[in-house]
């Protein structure tokens, strides 16, 4: 066991407990990991991640006192540490010695020197105000090779430099974001607490603020970042509550902060830890500082990775917020915000921890015998139970866990049994197959890819069809139920949505070692089934977030921000030839091969909204002649029925079916089921055209002008 002493509360904050979890875990891997803590105020949420905990109920000021209750607390967890005899573990025996991280402002070299006697003490220093006492020295600051430690600390293994920096486990293999044309996402933090209620100042200062043209966008969203120490989010709801002009979202509780901030096209952060995870990802940042130990953080990550300076919010209040907004103005040119990206990644784009470790001296056969057998164990027990179906169908009574479109899909298309399946974006998720059963008497399973490109869909349907799968060689498939989105018809046609794990879409057995040895697939996909006896519901996997209570006018108008007008109108035949290429690449092959298969194919009912949309962007004739296109293609194959649920004027132009522009009540999917079955809605060789004047004369007759007086923005 690997021990960490270090505290956070609302005085000092969460910093040293956040960076202690992620040095901890980079340090020591999959060891067995115990926070020792002077007050139980961060032990909750250190003991949900999977740490261990001892709280002394000591003065985390005065640590020289907490000595004899650490070392009697560490000896009766763990039998680590002797009571009285001190010679056997003393600082002769240095091998013998377990490792203690520690991070604190307020140890002494009285301190230090005593716990050496006891443990191999890895130190984080950030100031170099004393000499002390420890193994190992970690000062992950840009600046730390310059400050002289080798002269001071002769015989310590020194870490020094921000390839040593505290990167949580969720940053590890992140790629650096894209830098979007406009700014749209804005994230505003400052750590763990925010004792200075830097957020509640700054909200005030959007809501007053005509000056600055980043506030008066109405497209932007800001994202205020509440800490687990900070006492101001009830406040900052009420203030967001109040005003109606700006978009503000407040995020609390955030379990993953990588997912929150690779869609932020810009940062305001303190100068803490923060500042390295923000670079790890290129996210273009102004930063400022809450406490004195950010001084000079914030000054070399200035002058060497590019993050601007916007000062000291301890002294000048209304100053920082002003050159805040100043920074963001400048910040709107997409050129600067690349350079700024590029600038910052570079500074922290390698993990130091990988080669520090000291090299195995020995055979050490009996650790390692024990290490292999781990191994067999866990990747026998991931082919056994098979969270992904990469091997084998579903073994019988084991709870499975659904809801990773990604890894499972390509897994349930060749090893379950089924004779129908569902295909496309998230206009499918809300299907629910018992409809299916019920309705047409199918065995329907559900395949979808939120977001999906066509060759997202040929992925899918290439392992559908496998002939030497489990799936197929059980029987065939009757139908195929799939919607065909016109805006993602022009996509290249190799791209996908997202980038895919290949271990699970190609044959080599050799990189299967990443599914056999995936921390992931082991916890949340095995452990967590089996701990919690419950797995998912296949009829309903990959539903909406969405509850019934979102799917309304409201809701839909106060997310929605129209498209600029495009003053040039797009060419009627200028989506042609894209869409044309992806039919032929992407969707006829299977159609064409697969003449026992039914292919019910779908136009879905995007809102009005949606169309707007289109109009303002200039390309509604452009994209009526798509659809048209890809109709007429389409209905050359007997084994295809084509519905077109576009031109259904009660639902488009009702925003109480949506709970965002495009997507509907998961009730219009049991209808479409139902339309499946009976036929309404189907059309033939010679309808579509009908169909898109009928769609062309709802959307732009549509009274959008009382819509947007009800909801002024």
């Amino acid at each position: 066991m690997k021990f960490v002493r270090a505290d956070g509360n609302e005085i000092i904050g969460m910093g040293h407990i956040m960076r202690c979890e992620a040095i901890s875990c980079q340090m020591w891997g999959d060891e067995d990991i115990c926070f020792i803590l002077a007050d139980k105020k961060p032990a909750r949420e250190l003991l949900a991640k999977g740490f261990k905990t001892i709280v002394l109920d000591t003065d985390y000021q005065d640590m020289e006192k907490e000595l004899p209750k650490l070392i009697s607390a560490v000896d009766e967890k763990t039998g680590f540490l002797p009571k009285t005899d001190k010679t056997k573990h003393g600082k002769g025996q240095n091998a013998a010695k377990p490792e203690i991280l520690v991070d604190s402002y307020f140890i002494t070299q009285k301190y230090m020197e005593e716990l050496s006697g006891y443990f191999k003490v890895v130190l984080i220093d950030d100031l170099k105000k004393e000499i002390f006492s420890c193994d190992k020295l970690i000062n992950y600051a840009i600046y730390a090779t310059d400050m002289g430690y080798e002269k001071d600390y002769p015989q310590t293994q020194l870490l020094l430099g921000p390839e040593y920096a505290p990167v949580r486990y969720e940053f590890k293999n992140v790629r650096p974001a894209s830098i979007e044309k406009s700014i749209k996402n804005i994230m505003v933090t400052t750590g763990g607490s925010d004792g200075l209620h830097f957020e509640k100042a700054f909200v005030q200062k959007l809501i007053q603020d005509d000056a600055h043209a980043i506030v008066r966008n109405k497209s932007v969203c800001w994202h205020l970042i509440v800490g687990p120490m900070s006492k101001d989010g009830e406040d900052l709801k009420k203030l967001v509550a109040g005003d109606k002009d700006l978009n503000i979202r407040i995020h609390e509780n955030v379990t993953n902060m990588a997912n929150l901030m690779k869609d932020m096209d810009v940062a305001i952060a303190a100068s803490g830890s923060t500042l390295f995870e923000l670079c790890r990802m290129g996210i273009p940042t102004i930063g400022f500082i809450t406490a004195d130990n950010q001084k000079l953080n914030l000054d070399s990550f200035s002058k060497k990775a590019g993050i601007k300076d916007a000062g000291n919010f301890q002294t000048n209040t209304d100053g920082i917020l002003e050159n805040i907004l100043d920074e963001l103005d400048k910040l709107e040119d997409q050129t600067i915000r690349k350079e700024l990206s590029s600038k910052m990644h570079s500074v922290i784009s390698k993990d130091g921890y990988k080669k520090s470790g000291k090299k195995v001296s020995g055979p050490l056969i009996a650790f390692f015998t024990t290490v292999i057998a781990l191994l067999l164990i866990i990747g026998l027990l991931v082919i056994t139970i098979d969270p992904f179906f990469h091997y084998h169908r579903p073994i019988s009574g084991f709870p499975y866990i659904v809801d990773n479109q990604l890894s499972q899909n390509p897994g349930m298309a060749m090893n379950m049994i089924y004779d129908s399946a569902i295909v496309g974006s998230s206009m499918t998720v809300n299907f629910n197959t018992n409809d299916f059963a019920g309705i047409m008497g199918l065995n329907t399973i559900k395949l979808s890819y939120s977001g999906a490109l066509p060759k997202d869909d040929s992925n899918i349907l290439s392992f559908i069809y496998d002939e030497d799968s489990y799936s197929r060689k059980q029987n065939d498939v009757d139908a195929i139920f799939m919607v065909i989105d016109p805006n993602v018809m022009t996509a290249d046609i190799n791209a996908t949505k997202y980038e895919l794990p290949m271990y699970l879409y190609d044959d080599n057995v050799i990189n299967d070692i990443k599914y056999l040895y995936n921390k992931d697939v082991l916890f949340q996909y095995i452990l967590k089934p089996i701990i919690q006896r419950k797995g998912s519901d296949l009829s309903t996997i990959y539903y909406s977030w969405w509850t019934p209570e979102y799917y309304n006018e409201q809701w839909v108008m106060h997310n929605y921000n129209p498209v600029s007008h495009n003053e040039e109108e797009l060419d009627a035949d200028a989506f042609l030839p894209q869409t044309s290429k992806n039919l032929e690449v992407n969707f006829l092959p299977y159609i064409k091969e697969h003449q026992e298969t039914t292919f019910y194919i779908f136009f879905a009912p995007y809102s009005v909204l949606y169309w707007y949309d289109i109009m303002q962007d200039n390309n509604l004739e452009a994209t009526i002649a798509q659809v048209e296109l890809i109709a007429n293609t389409l209905l050359e194959y007997d084994n295809v029925r084509l519905f077109d649920f576009m031109d259904n004027e009660e639902i488009i132009t009702d925003l109480f079916n949506y709970a965002d522009t495009i997507h509907y009540k998961p009730e219009y999917n049991s209808w479409m089921v139902e339309c499946f079955n009976s036929g309404e809605e189907e059309i033939f060789k010679g309808d579509i055209e009908a169909d898109m004047d009928r769609l062309r004369q709802i959307v732009t007759t549509y009274d959008y002008e009382s819509l947007f007086a009800k909801y002024p923005k």
